[in-house]
């Protein structure tokens, strides 16, 4: 490569060096960033009986809760009697890991037989939920199934695109 070529490139590379600081230091308004933003994993979330999809009125009910990226738990349950129950609320989830539900102890099926509605909704960020901070044990909710669809809506929808993911499950409780 003849030096007049070689020459005209060192200057080329280091005059974007010196635009580099330049554009560092704040000299200029507009600044390009090299490649794209980082782009943040998929979440999609798992609901999984860890008992049967059928029971019969006392039997344990149980649940592994699943997401693809780490974010925080929140487990509803809109039972056959009409009531809601928030039974997780902001509990950290990690990627890939199974969170499970009870952690300790027993939840059991209770009458009236009919469907009981699990909704698990994965949040990014903590979750401006029902129950004011992390929540671990069930709490009734004063709301009709409706409503309560309703109000979880309206909460998610202020959340950013892909910064929240929502499952369902139902299970079917039998008087035998």
């Amino acid at each position: 490569m003849p030096v007049n070529i070689a020459y005209r490139m060192i200057v080329a590379v280091g005059m974007c060096v010196v635009g580099a600081v330049a554009l560092a230091q704040g000299d200029r308004d507009l600044t390009i960033a090299p490649g794209r933003p980082p782009r943040q994993a998929a979440l999609n979330v798992s609901l999984t009986p860890t008992t049967a999809q059928v029971l019969t009125i006392g039997s344990p009910i149980g649940f592994s809760l699943g997401a693809t990226a780490k974010g925080y738990a929140n487990l509803y349950a809109l039972s056959a009697s009409g009531k809601v129950q928030l039974w997780l609320e902001n509990v950290p989830i990690k990627a890939g890991r199974a969170l499970s539900y009870p952690s300790a102890g027993v939840i059991r099926a209770t009458p009236p037989s009919g469907d009981e509605q699990i909704l698990l909704v994965v949040t990014r960020e903590p979750f401006d939920g029902f129950g004011h901070g992390a929540v671990r044990s069930p709490l009734v909710l004063q709301y009709t199934h409706a409503e309560f669809r309703q109000a979880v809506a309206a909460k998610v929808d202020r959340l950013p695109r892909g910064n929240w993911a929502l499952t369902e499950l139902i299970i079917r409780v039998e008087d035998r």
